[in-house]
C-alpha cells in the first residue's frame, strides 16, 4: 500500500482513528487492534486541570490529529487549532467548524 504523507509526515497505515467514542480506559486497547499511526481527539478531552487527560492514555508513538470541533466560525476554529497546538504538541490539526 502507498504511504500516507501529510507535509514532512509519512505514515504506512492510512487508518485515522477517531477518540470521540471511546472511554479512557480503552483508548490504547483501541489503538492497538486498529493498528493506527495517526488518531483524532478534540481539544476538550485534552484536560490540563485536575480532570483526566486523554493525552495520557495515547502512546507517545501516535500522532495526534487534535480537531476544532465546537467552533462556531473561522475565528473560533483559529483560536481553538492554536491552543491545540500548544497543547497537543502537534503541528496537524483537522479543521472541523460548524457553521450555521
Amino acid at each position: 500500500m502507498d504511504t500516507l504523507k501529510l507535509g514532512h509526515y509519512e505514515f504506512s497505515s492510512r487508518f485515522i482513528l477517531g477518540s470521540g467514542k471511546f472511554s479512557l480506559e480503552l483508548i490504547k486497547s483501541a489503538i492497538n487492534e486498529a493498528n493506527t499511526q495517526i488518531i483524532t481527539l478534540a481539544l476538550r478531552r485534552a484536560n490540563t486541570g485536575s480532570l483526566e487527560n486523554i493525552l495520557d492514555y495515547i502512546p507517545k508513538n501516535i500522532t495526534l490529529l487534535p480537531n476544532t470541533s465546537g467552533a462556531r466560525n473561522a475565528t473560533e476554529a483559529l483560536r481553538i487549532a492554536r491552543l491545540a497546538r500548544e497543547i497537543c504538541q502537534s503541528e496537524l490539526i483537522k479543521n472541523r467548524s460548524h457553521t450555521r
